[in-house]
């Protein structure tokens, strides 16, 4: 039921997100229809899915429908069916951290915790009108406190996906390479 009082924020329609989830589908299902298909394709149209599962998994607990009432909060993913619900009391309060995207460089970003640790992200790309979610949220909760992002925690942070996404680049050309 929904209160009077309660505001609703609805996150944008991830576009890029679901593109490149769609785009990895639709090459599992090309490499699965080929009439050359063998062991190797098979593997990397098992990965490609892996892959788009994945996006579709990080759109669902990145972009969050998010209902603010005078007793609770409750977010709903994206793909998902029900609502994950939270009282006032559980809720510790909100931090903000300093992160980097690719869309809006260096920012803020709103975390909620609750008492039990869990942290609930908002990134910034998510929602059209992020003060407004940000303003809804420090009305609620209190402010624990500001991380900065330090130029090591990046690097800490970056370095591995590099070293990943390359890693995977050099398996598919070996796995291309096996094909032909």
């Amino acid at each position: 039921m929904q209160d009077k009082e309660s505001i609703i924020i609805k996150p944008n329609i991830p576009y890029y997100f679901l593109g490149l989830a769609f785009l990895f589908l639709s090459l599992s299902v090309f490499l699965f229809s080929s009439k050359h298909f063998d062991t190797p394709m098979g593997i990397l149209a098992t990965c490609f899915i892996g892959i788009s599962l994945l996006i579709c998994w990080m759109i669902d607990k990145g972009y969050m429908n998010v209902e603010i009432s005078s007793d609770k909060i409750k977010l709903k993913g994206y793909f998902s069916i029900q609502k994950i619900e939270y009282t006032h009391s559980e809720i510790e309060g909100y931090q903000l951290n300093e992160v980097v995207d690719q869309f809006h460089s260096l920012h803020q970003q709103i975390r909620l915790k609750t008492n039990a640790g869990k942290i609930i992200v908002f990134p910034k790309v998510a929602y059209e009108n992020y003060p407004f979610l940000i303003e809804s949220i420090t009305n609620k909760y209190k402010f624990m406190n500001l991380e900065p992002l330090r130029f090591a925690n990046f690097y800490k942070k970056t370095l591995p996906l590099i070293a990943a996404l390359s890693g995977l680049l050099y398996l598919l050309k070996i796995l291309f390479n096996l094909i032909e």
